[in-house]
């Protein structure tokens, strides 16, 4: 063995794509990957399992050679929460990339909505878009209606299709709709409960990654049968928004031949606009459940949880002993926050009143985004506390599913991509 490598551990390509076969490889990285961009890829846990050869020995300090076990493994990487894009005409799909992907499969859900041309007719609470665009919007999809003149943009959601093209939404928006505004395409990331409890659900994703570094092929880590869990960091001002991924796979492979002669030439798609929490670009609205949403003033940060985790599915017969993934975590959603000292929010603890939420980091297409929560409870007493010298009041909430007739409008927690 001939120790040649010198190479910075900076330098590096990740690529993902979605598995056709649980735990197989695509049948061409350098063509069927896609490089994406991500923050601080670590591939440490990448290592096969010994176990130790329990024979008796000849010697006493002569034991046997350890036997080789299992080639699972773990890995992490983050990505900033970034906006989607290349914005989609009127009449177009929100185009897809890797967040589809990555969500989908942390999540179990994603869908890309349609953008919509508004014309200029009905209210700002039931605007009128075009009668083709019409057609391909649903209830509970979201929008990122935009207003051309002040480019700026609210995330609304659809909460019925009505006579004469008109939506009818969450809550009026924040400006009269001319013919040259806009309901730019959102990309909705959510928590499917049939693709997170079922392996062999259609919706159920796993991935194929492949981590290459500076020095080809002796760097060179693919990840298989892969699935993802995420958590997301503090909303702080003024700070990029940014998920941290943490991946276990079915198994691995790095020392075979194979890998070689991948290149993964070309840039990551994307290179995503990223947008800070800051001023008036960044929005939180929250209202009791069932009442339109308002502004609310937020103290230091807020902090999202998003719960879900995955475990593998174990099985003698499985790959590499897994069979699959089965999500965990289960009612551990939730938001949290401070915000000016009022005996209301105590009223409210008191009374088991559920309430809801909206954060929006920037205002501009392709670079907004969104969490929601439809439905939160109290999980703590507010008391009454100090932020920057101030009175204030804690608010903890744990989300909850919303009634609906799809799995998009039931989950209790969705991600939104502007378009």
């Amino acid at each position: 063995m001939e120790l040649t490598m010198i190479a910075h551990a900076l330098p590096k390509r990740v690529a993902l794509v979605p598995e056709q076969q649980f735990a197989q490889p695509p049948a061409n990285w350098t063509t069927d990957g896609q490089l994406f961009y991500c923050l601080e890829p670590s591939v440490e846990g990448l290592k096969q399992a010994t176990l130790e050869n329990a024979n008796y020995r000849v010697r006493v300090n002569n034991p046997h050679d350890d036997i080789l076990g299992l080639r699972n493994g773990t890995f992490s990487f983050g990505r900033y929460v970034a906006g989607i894009p290349n914005s989609a005409a009127p009449g177009q799909q929100c185009p897809d990339g890797p967040d589809r992907i990555l969500y989908q499969t942390a999540l179990g859900g994603a869908r890309r909505g349609y953008a919509a041309a508004f014309t200029g007719e009905g209210t700002p609470a039931q605007p009128v878009v075009d009668a083709e665009h019409f057609e391909l919007l649903e209830v509970d999809d979201w929008i990122f209606a935009f207003n051309t003149a002040a480019q700026r943009g609210e995330f609304h959601r659809i909460d019925a299709k009505l006579d004469g093209n008109a939506l009818q939404l969450d809550r009026p928006l924040a400006f009269e709709p001319t013919a040259n505004d806009v309901a730019k395409a959102v990309l909705m990331a959510y928590f499917d409960q049939h693709a997170l409890t079922k392996h062999d659900d259609p919706g159920h994703l796993t991935l194929g990654l492949l981590f290459r570094g500076e020095e080809g092929p002796d760097d060179i880590y693919e990840a298989l049968g892969a699935k993802l869990s995420m958590t997301l960091e503090a909303i702080q001002p003024g700070a990029l928004v940014s998920a941290r991924f943490e991946g276990q796979c079915a198994r691995f492979r790095h020392e075979e031949p194979e890998l070689d002669g991948v290149t993964l030439e070309g840039l990551p798609a994307g290179n995503d606009p990223v947008v800070s929490s800051i001023g008036d670009e960044t929005l939180v609205k929250m209202a009791t459940f069932g009442q339109p949403l308002a502004d609310i003033p937020i103290l230091g940060s807020l902090e999202p949880k998003v719960g879900i985790t995955h475990k593998p599915v174990a099985g003698v017969n499985g790959l590499e002993g897994v069979q699959g993934y089965v999500g965990d975590g289960w009612g551990e959603c939730g938001v949290s926050f401070s915000t000016y000292h009022s005996k209301a929010c105590r009223q409210e603890f008191v009374g088991r009143v559920r309430k809801h939420l909206l954060l929006q980091v920037g205002i501009a297409s392709q670079r907004a985004i969104g969490m929601y929560w439809p439905s939160l409870s109290y999980r703590e007493d507010p008391g009454r506390g100090v932020q920057t010298d101030l009175t204030a009041s804690r608010l903890v909430f744990r989300g909850h599913e919303r009634m609906a007739s799809s799995e998009i409008g039931r989950s209790s927690l969705l991600f939104l991509f502007a378009n």
